[in-house]
């Protein structure tokens, strides 16, 4: 069975990332192309994130 990989949600040293075999994945190309269009990109976060940003009390 294949060793699940880990995600380095918080880390920022990508030799970190490596050394201790967390799930990596490069985003250059998409940033690059978001970065260099004429495109305007909405980013919402989930219902879940909005609660925690905003401390709304949804019950």
């Amino acid at each position: 069975m294949a060793e699940l990989k880990l995600f380095p949600i918080g880390l920022q040293d990508f030799s970190q990332i490596r050394r201790n075999g967390y799930y990596y994945v490069d985003k250059t190309d998409i940033v690059y192309k978001m970065t260099h269009t004429d495109r305007v990109y909405f980013f919402e976060p989930s219902a879940p994130l909005w609660k925690i940003t905003f401390n709304f009390n949804l019950t």
